[in-house]
């Protein structure tokens, strides 16, 4: 058959025997609609699969890839829903794709969410314990799907059975990311006057994005307030600034690994935040201040340009560790370091790295090491020394010449071999 031959073309090594096609029952195609190759979808119903089909639990295809965290299931769903795969569908417990879409741990599910409301899907339909997408957005504090939903149109009065309002400003959400995203600074006042935990905990089972057990009410308003004098009126109200979460962050380290704002880097320094305050790093027993999340992990050097300007130290290491220059992801964030004066020389170890490898990197070596040829460029340009030798000998362009990503650079090739 020479569509099942394309389906098996397109998913070599992986895919199971088409033996369901044609008319098949639904499994082979439910399977393929959690990975993104949404040719391998479109060649298994073209072959005759049945995009409707339901597993044991009542799912379908696209409850399938509404509920995959990814950032390719809006394609995916795109795909069955061209197919004429039912957008409201119901699985055994009454949940719909939209719901499995909102209450999926993705923090980029929507458009995916938009994409399925756009195609008919009931925003307000409940499953079996009244819950509405909105309600399952909420279950996992996602703000970006909320946020959407109710831009849909999602009622924010809906109760489910057990009696919870879809309300992501209620006082009772107070401790959430999403509450923190979309209350007014007037509402986040009226709940610390009703009597809010300005200094709660969280406790989570499931952790994404700066959602880490132990987060106060502070740590999510650093990320995710739209306004900066939300932190303020927080730390006003006794909100302890440098509270760590289980993971040993502080708001600032939240604010600096996630926010977009560098008035949120701003209002925690004016309130008395630690600015070089230590946490476990990925090179522990290493760690990382605010700065190395900055330059390592904010795609916006806005935020690491307040810290450097709220007084962060730009030499800041443990021990033999890298500074934050090792760890600078982008050219942007190398020439804000290099300006405010960082050693462009400085060595460091990382022991995360097989030993004895990764000691006395300079972060040129440690560019190499990691094919970002930008940030190798820009520390090139900016006057680093190319023959800097490693404790294993080899200088930044040995490694260059080891890295796919490099070896077609002009100083690689120039440099031999």
């Amino acid at each position: 058959m020479r569509t099942a031959s394309r389906a098996r073309r397109h998913c070599t090594g992986w895919c199971p025997k088409l033996r369901s096609l044609p008319g098949s029952p639904g499994p082979a195609l439910g399977n393929r609609a959690t990975t993104p190759f949404a040719r391998v979808i479109a060649a298994f119903v073209e072959a005759g699969a049945d995009v409707n089909a339901t597993d044991r639990g009542g799912s379908t295809p696209l409850h399938y890839a509404a509920g995959r965290i990814s950032n390719w299931t809006a394609l995916v769903a795109r795909v069955l829903l061209e197919a004429g795969a039912e957008v409201n569908a119901r699985d055994n417990r009454g949940g719909t794709p939209l719901q499995r879409a909102a209450g999926a741990l993705s923090p980029d599910n929507d458009s995916l969410v938009s994409l399925l409301v756009g195609a008919g899907a009931d925003i307000h339909a409940t499953d079996e314990g009244g819950r509405t997408a909105l309600h399952h957005a909420l279950r996992i504090d996602n703000p970006a799907i909320a946020a959407r939903l109710i831009e849909l149109g999602a009622d924010v009065g809906a109760r489910d059975d057990s009696g919870h309002v879809a309300n992501p400003v209620d006082c009772a959400r107070f401790n959430t990311a999403t509450f923190f995203h979309l209350a007014p600074i007037e509402t986040v006042a009226g709940c610390l006057e009703g009597g809010a935990d300005v200094n709660a905990r969280t406790v989570y089972t499931v952790v994404w994005r700066n959602q880490m057990p132990g987060s106060t009410p502070l740590h999510f308003a650093s990320v995710w307030a739209r306004d900066p004098a939300i932190v303020s009126l927080l730390v006003r109200d006794g909100a302890d600034v440098n509270a760590l979460d289980d993971s040993g962050g502080s708001p600032l380290h939240a604010a600096a690994q996630n926010t977009d704002d560098p008035a949120m880097i701003a209002a925690l320094a004016e309130s008395g935040t630690e600015l070089d305050v230590w946490v476990p790093g990925i090179h522990s027993p290493h760690g990382w201040t605010p700065l190395h999340f900055a330059v390592q992990r904010n795609p916006n050097p806005a935020v690491a340009a307040a810290l450097i300007e709220a007084g962060a130290d730009i030499h800041a290491r443990q021990n033999d560790g890298p500074t934050p220059l090792h760890d600078a992801e982008t050219p942007e964030a190398v020439a804000l370091l290099l300006a405010a004066g960082a050693d462009i020389e400085a060595r460091a170890t990382y022991l995360g790295w097989r030993q004895p490898n990764g000691r006395d990197m300079t972060p040129l070596h440690v560019a190499a090491r990691k094919g970002n040829a930008p940030v190798f460029m820009a520390l090139l340009e900016a006057g680093a020394d190319p023959a800097a030798i490693d404790i294993e000998g080899k200088t930044p362009l040995d490694h260059a010449r080891e890295q796919k990503t490099l070896q077609e650079l002009e100083v690689v090739k120039r440099s031999g071999g």
